[in-house]
C-alpha cells in the first residue's frame, strides 16, 4: 500500500512538473490556402495587449489548415491566442507582420476582444477560426 501511494505521489509530482499544455486548432476560412509558403503563425501571450510591445510566451507555425499546435509547460494563466495568415508568403517572423495580413485572436462567443484562456494543470484545448475580416495595419 505504501509503495502504491508513493508511486501515485511520484506520478503526480512528474505531472505537476510538466506544467500546463495548450493545444490550439486553427481553421482559416479566408480566401487563401494554408501551406508551407502561406503559413499560419500562432502565438500565445500572457497579456491581451498583443501589439503594445509585449513578447509572446510561445509561437508555432501551421502549414496545413485545421491542424493543431501544442504549447507545453506554460506558466502563465490566463493566456491569449492570436493567429496571423502569411498571405504574401515569405514572412521571416523577425520583422513586423506584413501590413494587410489577415489576423485573428481567440475570442469568446459573440465577442470581439481577445478572450482570456484560463489554464488548468495538464492539457487544455481551444479552437480558433480565422478569416480575412481583420487585417494588420
Amino acid at each position: 500500500m505504501a509503495v502504491a501511494a508513493a508511486a501515485a505521489m511520484a506520478t503526480g509530482a512528474v505531472w505537476a512538473a510538466q506544467g500546463r499544455t495548450l493545444k490550439v486548432t486553427v481553421n482559416y476560412t479566408g480566401s487563401g490556402e494554408v501551406s508551407a509558403t502561406n503559413a499560419v503563425y500562432v502565438t500565445v501571450w500572457d497579456t491581451s495587449d498583443m501589439q503594445g510591445g509585449a513578447l509572446p510566451v510561445g509561437a508555432q507555425i501551421l502549414t496545413e489548415n485545421g491542424d493543431t499546435v501544442s504549447f507545453e509547460n506554460l506558466s502563465a494563466s490566463p493566456v491569449y491566442v492570436s493567429a496571423l495568415y502569411d498571405e504574401q508568403g515569405g514572412w521571416d517572423v523577425f520583422s513586423a507582420a506584413p501590413s494587410g495580413s489577415p489576423a485573428a485572436a481567440y475570442v469568446s462567443a459573440g465577442g470581439f476582444a481577445a478572450a482570456p484562456i484560463e489554464l488548468a494543470d495538464g492539457e487544455n484545448a481551444v479552437e480558433l477560426t480565422s478569416n480575412d475580416a481583420f487585417r494588420m495595419p
